[in-house]
């Protein structure tokens, strides 16, 4: 067990920040509970003209072994998302649904202008390094060329509010998901191919399994969902968890699924019910094949290395842990932070992570600069079954 942080009542009741902000400021519904955490100041609107050395900056923080590497790349309010480019030289981030930055992650430095879009809700990079993919709850997805700084358009006709998305990993077909559905569309065509299926609430967290052939989504209802396709296969696949779900990934020989989750409700929340483990779960017979990587409070995202020997994990007990896959034991971190750690990424080549904390800061860590707390070390993958039980 790792050391945790104690966080308000006010937090707990919105236990996956990025999220659930992202779905109640977009609909015009937020009032913020002193959602913020502690010692944060209240944020302002962005200052364009702000120097671009104050937003960003490197800091080396000594540990053990070697001089722990960072970049934080800091914001004028909450971020939302953050994902890396498919050739790992730019980042790109989502400013509380309002303000899409790009930057350069060589230098830690914006690039180009600011994208102002309102209530947005996913980014993905289309083709290339340079077609970014935005898209919000008004039922807009439009593409924009990181060049030109331009808007290249729409990508596709009234996909209907879109609370997340994901593409295929040929890049040909996109899931959607909004509120009650979720769909699969071929970008070639621009319609859609396969049914809509359908969940309660928002899917606020979806994903392709590596063949292309299935599509998981989670969201706020105690459940995730696996579906096929193909309208010939086998009906859906469900998998109970204590609260919302925050995250679903495929591991990468497409055998298993993994998925995250929180504690929304008040009377859970107050009771100090959690959810701080990875849920393994059989993606052939949809039955649970346990848990792993603990933490001391809700898993709020997790991602595989590209090569999928490694998984990081985020967390709102403020931190970040990477583990080995198949030991199940942790190898770098914790990562601390000022904050939840609410989204978390492998750079393509594997050699960086990045952390997108509560704190209104993005952070890039190079993997090789990171050691493992004496603590973390200690930890014993078969005492969480024996735990468990």
């Amino acid at each position: 067990m790792l050391e945790s942080s104690d966080h308000s009542l006010s937090q707990l009741l919105i236990s996956r920040p990025d999220r659930v902000l992202k779905l109640v400021f977009s609909f015009g519904l937020l009032m913020v509970l002193g959602c913020q955490q502690k010692e944060t100041p209240q944020p302002e609107p962005p200052d364009l003209n702000t120097s671009q050395e104050k937003r960003s900056q490197v800091q080396r923080a000594e540990n053990s072994q070697t001089p722990q590497k960072v970049m934080v790349l800091e914001h004028p309010n909450f971020v939302f998302d953050a994902i890396f480019s498919p050739d790992g030289k730019r980042v790109v981030t989502n400013c509380f649904g309002e303000t899409v930055y790009v930057w350069d992650t060589a230098t830690g430095q914006q690039t180009g202008k600011p994208i102002d879009v309102k209530k947005v809700d996913c980014l993905l990079f289309g083709a290339d390094s340079n077609t970014l993919i935005v898209g919000n709850k008004d039922g807009k997805l439009w593409t924009f060329d990181l060049v030109t700084d331009q808007k290249k358009g729409e990508l596709l006709k009234d996909p209907g509010p879109v609370t997340s998305a994901a593409l295929s990993s040929d890049g040909q077909r996109m899931i959607i998901s909004g509120i009650g559905s979720t769909q699969v569309w071929d970008l070639k065509t621009g319609q859609p191919i396969s049914q809509k299926f359908s969940h309660l609430g928002p899917g606020t967290a979806v994903a392709f399994s590596p063949d292309g052939k299935s599509i998981a989504v989670g969201g706020l209802l105690k459940k995730a969902f696996l579906w096929d396709i193909s309208p010939d296969e086998l009906p859906e696949k469900s998998f109970d968890h204590k609260g919302n779900v925050t995250s679903v990934t495929f591991s990468p020989d497409g055998k298993l699924l993994l998925t995250t989750g929180d504690i929304l409700n008040v009377s859970d929340s107050a009771a100090k019910e959690k959810d701080s483990t990875v849920h393994l779960w059989d993606v052939e017979t949809g039955k649970s094949l346990g848990d792993a990587f603990q933490h001391q409070d809700s898993i709020l995202d997790l991602a595989f290395s590209p090569d999928g020997k490694s998984v990081i994990t985020g967390s709102a007990d403020q931190t970040a842990i990477i583990w080995d896959f198949a030991t199940r034991r942790p190898v770098a971190g914790p990562l601390k932070h000022e904050g939840f750690v609410s989204d978390v990424a492998f750079s393509p080549d594997g050699k960086f992570v990045l952390t997108v904390c509560f704190d209104q800061t993005v952070r890039i860590w190079e993997v090789a600069t990171l050691s493992l707390s004496e603590e973390a070390a200690k930890y014993d993958p078969e005492k969480l079954k024996q735990d468990l039980k």
